[in-house]
């Protein structure tokens, strides 16, 4: 028995060295991933006791009343958002391969310049209609001046994705996840420093931007520092029209991500339209379950923020056979992990929430084993936006995310008043299927399409 034991791990083994060892690229996203990996496990690992300390200071309520403070917020700012940090990867890493570095640089240029515009327009959108917020979803005007304050959270923000794709382009991962577990640590002291205290929402909100000014600083110095090495050039030496003839591709593009970001924003709008049916008390379920089936991506949201660059550098090269062999080797390690991480949730959930936030809250259990579900589907199809983004089929994405998005709230708005909060869990699968398989067809017409023009181009 022992040796056929040791025999199948020999297998295995042999198997996982076929599986990287001769794949350049594919061991350079595990690298970068690595590090990504690290700090997603350290970043988790701290989130997730300060969520559980959260949790049980605040209980149920008043935990469902501050993440209908920070969704609201979310929603809002995501109405205006432009996902510039996707420009950036797409247009920089594109300009860069074309050796012109002056419209890599005024690329970069523009994207902080439309993060500082929508940032204002969000903050102004959010203090105007707090108090219309505070009355719809939370039921209650005298926190009017709780959303405001967590309003500033898109201003001190406005630096953050642009910098950070500037990080990924440049394959400073380690940085990213030097700056993403500190920024975590420091959210957490805080945390606790407010719950001794009892200092209640307002002291956690506040930690909430101090954390964020600490990030936004960050990543502004080291998106500075890496600049020499992405050859961008001072700014007065790119200027915006240079851009010219290149304005129309970018901004199509930009409508295409700002379509993307509106339709996450109906997506994520679950929460406000459980809070507006029901009560604080069952967004505090909904959300507790949203943050432990969260949990199942962490493994692959790093490898998911590495593959963007690759996937653009690679279709722009047009090694097609690498990137699809990449891709399969990404799937199926994702699904592998989404797999295993789906069935120890529907059968050790139950434990999970007792252990850690108490029986008061229970009640979460029903939706979260449907969200596990969903989320395991979008881990297995999760390589297909940046793919579609990679190959220039933006439109593709956002009609997969408007697709989902109808057949999700409208289910939801159905089952609401009958199944409760499990409603957003049942709808929150129905979500993934309709966009996985709009994807996948789109991501097949797509590559038959382009292959078939190089092959005839030969």
């Amino acid at each position: 028995m022992a040796s056929k034991a040791t025999e199948m791990i020999n297998v295995l083994i042999n198997l996982g060295n076929r599986f990287i060892r001769n794949d350049v690229i594919f061991r350079r996203i595990l690298s970068n991933s690595s590090w990504l990996l690290s700090a997603s496990t350290a970043t988790m690992g701290l989130g997730f006791l300060q969520g559980i300390l959260v949790a049980r200071t605040l209980g149920v309520e008043q935990y469902g009343i501050l993440t209908l403070i920070v969704t609201y917020i979310g929603v809002v700012n995501q109405f205006v958002d432009s996902r510039v940090w996707e420009t950036v990867i797409k247009f920089v890493v594109k300009f860069r391969e074309d050796g012109d570095f002056v419209k890599s640089t005024a690329t970069v240029k523009l994207c902080y310049s439309v993060d500082v515009v929508t940032g204002t327009l969000a903050f102004v959108l959010l203090v105007v209609t707090a108090n219309l917020a505070a009355n719809l979803f939370i039921k209650d005007t005298s926190l009017t001046n709780l959303i405001q304050l967590y309003a500033l959270w898109v201003l001190i923000a406005i630096p953050v994705d642009t910098s950070m794709a500037l990080l990924r382009v440049a394959d400073r991962f380690d940085w990213l996840a030097y700056s993403d577990a500190g920024v975590a640590l420091i959210r957490l002291v805080g945390v606790i420093v407010v719950i001794l205290l009892g200092w209640g929402i307002k002291g956690l909100i506040i930690v909430y931007l101090l954390a964020k000014v600490v990030q936004s600083f960050v990543l502004i110095v080291l998106s500075y520092k890496i600049a020499p090495s992405l050859n961008l050039l001072p700014w007065n030496k790119a200027s915006l029209a240079s851009l010219h003839g290149e304005y129309k591709r970018i901004g199509y593009f930009l409508v295409g991500t700002n379509g993307n970001a509106f339709l996450k924003l109906l997506r994520d709008s679950d929460i406000l339209l459980i809070s507006y049916w029901l009560t604080p008390t069952q967004v505090g379920y909904y959300r507790l379950a949203r943050s432990i089936s969260g949990l199942m991506q962490f493994p692959i949201g790093p490898l998911y923020a590495t593959s963007y660059p690759e996937f653009t550098r690679l279709w722009y090269q047009q090694k097609f056979h690498t990137l699809w062999r990449l891709i399969r080797k990404l799937t199926l390690s994702s699904t592998a992990v989404a797999v295993s991480a789906l069935i120890t949730i529907w059968l050790g959930g139950g434990i999970l929430i007792r252990f850690t936030v108490g029986e008061e809250f229970l009640p979460a259990l029903p939706v979260l084993k449907w969200l596990s579900i969903g989320i395991a589907i979008a881990v297995a199809t999760n390589f297909g936006h940046p793919l579609l983004i990679a190959i220039g089929r933006v439109s593709n994405s956002v009609l997969a995310l408007a697709l989902g998005i109808i057949c999700q709230l409208t289910l939801l708005v159905v089952l609401l008043p009958s199944m409760g909060v499990t409603a957003a869990g049942v709808s929150f699968v129905v979500f993934y299927l309709v966009w996985g398989v709009v994807v996948i067809v789109s991501i097949r017409t797509a590559w038959r399409s382009q292959t078939r023009l190089v092959t005839q181009s030969i």
